[in-house]
Parts: C-alpha cells; sequence; structure tokens
C-alpha cells in the first residue's frame, strides 16, 4: 500500500527527472550553438568580398563572399535531447556534402 510519502518521494523523482532532462536539453543547446559560432568563425577567416573573392579548396571553410551564409546560421532544438545547427541558405548542403562539380 502506498501512503503519502511515497506520494512525495515519487512526485520528487519526477521532478527530479524532469530537472535532469531541462539541463541537459540546455547543455546540448550551448554546445551546438559554440558549434555554430566556430562555423561563423571559419567563414570570416575566408573573408574576400567581391572581386576579390575567391572560392575555398575542397575540404576547407567555405570563404565569405556576401555574408549570406553566415547570416542564415542558425541553432535549434527540434526534439527534447537533440540540437542541431544549421543554415537556411539555399546553397549550404552543397558546400557541406560536395557536389559532384
Amino acid at each position: 500500500m502506498s501512503g503519502p510519502r511515497d506520494t512525495i518521494r515519487k512526485s520528487m523523482q519526477r521532478f527530479k527527472d524532469r530537472m535532469f532532462i531541462i539541463a541537459v536539453n540546455s547543455a546540448l543547446y550551448e554546445c551546438a550553438d559554440a558549434v555554430r559560432a566556430e562555423a561563423f568563425q571559419s567563414i570570416s577567416r575566408g573573408s574576400a568580398s567581391g572581386k576579390g573573392h575567391k572560392p575555398s579548396p575542397a575540404g576547407e571553410p567555405p570563404n565569405r563572399d556576401t555574408g549570406h551564409l553566415q547570416a542564415n546560421l542558425e541553432t535549434s532544438q527540434p526534439k527534447p535531447m537533440t540540437a542541431r545547427v544549421t543554415s537556411k541558405a539555399e546553397y549550404a548542403a552543397a558546400l557541406e556534402f560536395g557536389t559532384s562539380n
């Protein structure tokens, strides 16, 4: 038979479990945002806009030209225990994964 102590103990455990998930989600988001910040910085290091712009070599971070790729970098948490860094730039996937060219 469960009494008031068991009810309180179970309630406290559920609270601890929720707090743990909140803490893990927060840490995941912070780590993903650090990846986003590093991607932003690595693109800036190859900055050469306009006439002097040169594409980056294969395997290297893209060189900045217009800033569109950087402006569209974002961190999100689409579901619990998951964090993503993406860019809404239409050519981001081609830069990340390459093309047949």
